[in-house]
């Protein structure tokens, strides 16, 4: 069942949010117009609601504005080149999009908010109620919008390493794929160990960060653990222990032995 949120914020978040909508269908703008004053009508402000990315940038310059909720698919110009006429991202991004599976990965990522077309009410209070209850610092979305283009830039690989922004209780830690050796679960939560002993517990399951993971270069050899397949040094069949970078040992279950030795031996 979903969780619906008291949308009364408390003092501390009574600072009003500048809003800037781009978008080039007037119903979509609509649309998220009348969720903001329906839900949310003591926490923001329109600043400008516009059709086109050039119009758009104008706002946001002018306005400072804090939040945009930015559509994908324009015909003048595409959403992702709204960024190149910012060298400092000084406002947080919310994507509107009905884009392909690729991006929707790429947004996970990245740790970034979206969402999908036609919207969901309760998915779009969810958003707001984490943008108010979090309200980040200006400039802090800089790092996680690199992460984005980075993956939007280059076609869909999984055999190559690149950066994934994770979740943690202090904020947001961006992770470059190739200094993984292996991911532990931890509840609800993922230790991330990486190579020079440092170790990141993200607010994601396992299961979570299996999937935003390269498949071919990330295996999970047990319920509790995924390991990066070229950090295994070697492998003890009768204690099922599998040796990693900087003396790590992972158990290997005994279902998933096989599949792990044809991955090591790279065999057909």
């Amino acid at each position: 069942m979903r969780k619906y949120y008291n949308e009364k914020v408390n003092l501390s978040l009574s600072i009003m949010t500048k809003i800037v909508i781009i978008d080039d269908e007037f119903i979509a703008r609509s649309l998220l117009t009348n969720m903001l004053e329906e839900y949310f009508p003591e926490n923001y402000t329109i600043v400008g609601s516009y059709s086109s990315v050039k119009d758009g940038v104008k706002a946001i310059q002018e306005f400072d504005a804090d939040l945009v909720f930015l559509d994908i698919q324009m015909p003048e110009e595409f959403g992702f080149e709204l960024f190149k006429y910012f060298s400092k991202i000084n406002f947080q991004v919310i994507f509107v999009t009905a884009y392909n599976q690729y991006a929707i990965k790429a947004f996970r990522c990245s740790a970034l908010d979206y969402l999908l077309k036609p919207i969901d009410t309760d998915i779009f209070r969810e958003a707001i109620h984490k943008y108010l209850k979090n309200r980040p610092t200006k400039g802090s979305q800089g790092e996680q919008m690199k992460v984005l283009l980075e993956h939007l830039e280059k076609e869909k690989n999984t055999n190559h390493h690149h950066r994934i922004a994770f979740y943690t209780c202090n904020g947001v830690e961006c992770i470059h794929t190739k200094d993984i050796i292996y991911c532990e679960s931890d509840g609800n939560y993922t230790t991330i160990q990486m190579i020079k002993e440092n170790r990141v517990l993200v607010t994601k399951s396992l299961k979570s960060v299996e999937e935003l993971l390269p498949k071919t270069l990330f295996k999970r050899v047990h319920k509790s653990f995924l390991i990066k397949m070229d950090a295994v040094k070697r492998y003890n069949k009768f204690d099922k222990l599998a040796e990693l970078t900087d003396n790590f040992t992972i158990p290997v279950a005994h279902r998933k032995e096989a599949e792990f030795l044809k991955e090591l031996f790279g065999k057909d």
